[in-house]
């Protein structure tokens, strides 16, 4: 029998719980098998951590400034800027998606039926 795949908040609460042992962000993605970068990302999400550059990106962010020029403001690319903010998207395959994802997934219905 194939295991069911866990949703994001499972995955965020089990980071979170796991982060609370062993209080490592390097050993912590070592033990469940994920990244650091997603695992910094979920706990920076789930505010159980918090950087500097977070709060000022999410700072310059409210005042309407673009990715790109919160990126340059903090003299940062925005793949750098990206790791630290929080996830911004809903739940991958959520009962509950958001206006774009169900248009995303009628674009792919469209095209698997074109197919």
């Amino acid at each position: 029998m194939m295991a069911k795949k866990k949703d994001m908040s499972e995955v965020a609460r089990e980071v979170v719980a796991e982060y609370r042992k062993l209080g490592s962000l390097r050993a912590l993605a070592s033990t469940l098998k994920i990244s650091n970068g997603k695992v910094r990302k979920i706990l920076i999400t789930e505010k159980i951590v918090e950087y500097e550059r977070t709060k000022q990106a999410l700072i310059l962010l409210k005042y309407g400034k673009t990715l790109s020029e919160v990126a340059y403001s903090l003299g940062i690319s925005e793949k750098v800027l990206n790791n630290d903010l929080p996830y911004t998207k809903g739940e991958y395959g959520s009962d509950t998606p958001s206006a774009n994802a169900l248009k995303i997934r009628a674009s792919r219905q469209r095209s698997k039926a074109n197919a």
